[in-house]
């Protein structure tokens, strides 16, 4: 068996860049294909790039002053702590990311709080997410036919 070392801080700086610049490319060429994503306000996860795609795509476009505070590291995974807000709503939150073998990242479990900032995150990203979901399948169709 085979260890890798994975460069945290590396990682943690490419995704930390990526969000506070809202540059979506190189925050999805930071997901593992078939990585898995947990939303605060959805019951199932989302599932590989292309969904990680059509969430970040939200966030980035709805989150404003967004600023990271913190990072926690761990062997195989980071907690990166952020303030935003989203509307009227400030936020705080953890974005724990854990990496595969090759350090791209292969979960987030998103939280965020207090309950108002969770419930704005879902009022406005959630249609947003939607689209973006159906902007894919119709894309999906589009190369079907």
């Amino acid at each position: 068996m085979t260890i890798h070392h994975i460069d945290h801080s590396t990682v943690a700086d490419n995704v930390r860049r990526a969000f506070e610049t809202k540059d979506l490319e190189a925050l999805v060429s930071a997901l593992s294909p078939d990585v898995i994503i947990h939303s605060p306000v959805a019951y199932r996860p989302f599932n590989g790039s292309a969904a990680g795609r059509v969430l970040f795509t939200a966030v980035l476009d709805t989150y404003e002053d967004f600023r990271y505070v913190d990072t926690l590291q761990g062997k195989s995974s980071l907690a990166l702590v952020f303030d935003a807000r989203i509307g009227d709503r400030d936020i705080q939150g953890v974005q724990h990311v854990h990496l595969d073998p090759e350090g791209l990242v292969d979960q987030v479990v998103l939280m965020v709080r207090p309950l108002s900032g969770g419930q704005a995150f879902a009022d406005v990203i959630g249609p947003k997410v939607v689209a973006g979901f159906a902007r894919l399948a119709g894309d999906a169709d589009s190369q079907t036919t």
